[in-house]
């Protein structure tokens, strides 16, 4: 457990300096560009963020279970992950372009969405080296990694700001520290586990991907639902200081979604390791939900205490109509950080169908309530959405894992898994 709990630490710190990084991101549009340039730059990153589930395809989450099987195994899986994200880049890139054209953006928001695009492609590609290091439980290197990528990012991306480049400087920057996040991952896995192979190229194996995208970690389901109500809002609304208003609370609630969240990936290789002792594995599950639970919780309280100052502080008075949405939106975190364990028990059990079936539910389910929410009532009651889909679905996630209990006798997961 002690293993496990450094590892947590580790992975806490890599997501929080990608939260902190963001959110001081955040703050610095707010100031430079305005209402109406957050409102596009949320636009930008809710976008692009939604493809990185198609990137991934869940192969981050199987090269941490090759991975804990030995460093031999991560490597074949890694490079297996890689071909794959290279393959769906040009298709991702141009179903972006298609939806900004599609939507109206204006040339600068267009060329944006291009630019970080392929820095999620670098992104992603990062994330795949980064796993394996997850997997050998040396999870320290990855928060080595991203602190260094957010503190590059804020710091060139203000300067594009003060400097007069706008959204697309940001963009820049974007692309240029996640190239750099990717090639530095390629340097250290090669010392932790040697080289990968033969270059890398675009491919990927049919069974692999579908065995893959049952694998997809419980945040992008979570976060992606987040970045469809938003990127609803955004096109009803025509973007403006409303969406900008509403920008604030969607980045907040995924930010604190992220950070509390952060313990899947260690608890994912310590579950799969314990799956031949049923007494162990269950009692991992019961300390980690409710650990999670009460930080989760202690989270959304403290945002709701703090959040007025803090908006005050930061952003200035102007900001203070985001507060209404911000409020209601980080009360989804709780919930959804309790899906996202079910989901990683039940990935760890080797019940990935059913896990991702369920969670595309809660995915379509909070989406589409999101759309009557916000065509009908209005934008309001559409921050409440995540939070009560997540209610609805956090017992039947629960009630599955309980009914698997005789999938909880198996063997640790070998590379194919």
């Amino acid at each position: 457990m002690a293993r496990v709990s450094e590892n947590a630490v580790f992975i806490t710190v890599e997501k929080g300096a990608h939260l902190l990084g963001g959110m001081l991101l955040l703050v610095g549009v707010a100031r430079l560009l305005g209402e109406s340039g957050l409102a596009d730059y949320a636009f930008v990153i809710g976008l692009t963020a939604f493809f990185v589930p198609i990137l991934d395809a869940g192969t981050n989450n199987r090269i941490i279970k090759a991975s804990a099987s030995g460093p031999a195994h991560g490597r074949i899986a890694c490079r297996e992950a890689l071909s794959f994200k290279l393959a769906m880049a040009l298709p991702s890139l141009a179903i972006m372009a298609g939806v900004a054209w599609m939507i109206g953006a204006g040339p600068d928001v267009a060329l944006a969405v291009l630019l970080v695009g392929v820095s999620t492609v670098s992104m992603s590609m990062g994330d795949g080296l980064s796993a394996v290091f997850k997997g050998l439980q040396r999870s320290g290197t990855c928060a080595m990694l991203m602190l260094g990528l957010n503190v590059l990012l804020l710091a060139s991306g203000t300067g594009a700001m003060i400097t007069g480049r706008g959204l697309v400087g940001v963009a820049i920057c974007y692309l240029v520290c996640r190239a750099g996040y990717l090639a530095a991952g390629f340097v250290l896995v090669r010392r932790a586990a040697g080289e990968l192979g033969p270059v890398v190229r675009p491919g990927f194996n049919r069974r692999r991907i579908v065995d893959g995208l049952k694998h997809l970690p419980a945040a992008y389901y979570l976060i992606n639902l987040l970045s469809l109500n938003y990127l609803t809002i955004y096109y009803q609304t025509g973007g403006g200081a409303e969406a900008g208003y509403l920008a604030v609370g969607y980045r907040l609630s995924a930010a604190l979604l992220v950070l509390t969240g952060a313990s899947f990936e260690a608890v994912l290789p310590a579950l799969s390791t314990r799956l031949h002792d049923r007494r162990a594995f269950a009692k991992l599950v019961v300390r980690s939900a409710v650990t999670l639970a009460g930080i989760a919780i202690a989270a959304s309280v403290a945002v709701t205490l703090m959040l007025e100052p803090a908006v005050t502080w930061f952003l200035g008075q102007a900001w203070l109509p985001a507060l209404p949405f911000a409020l209601q939106l980080v009360w989804c975190v709780p919930p959804f950080v309790l899906c996202g364990l079910a989901h990683t028990t039940l990935l760890a059990a080797h019940e990935q169908g059913r896990a991702a079936g369920w969670m595309l539910v809660l995915v379509v389910a909070g989406a589409g309530a999101g759309v009557f929410a916000n065509h009908y009532p209005g934008v309001a009651l559409t921050a409440f959405v995540p939070a009560v889909t997540g209610c609805a679905l956090c017992p039947v996630l629960w009630w599955l894992v309980g009914s698997r209990r005789e999938a909880f006798r198996g063997s640790p997961a070998g590379p194919g898994s």
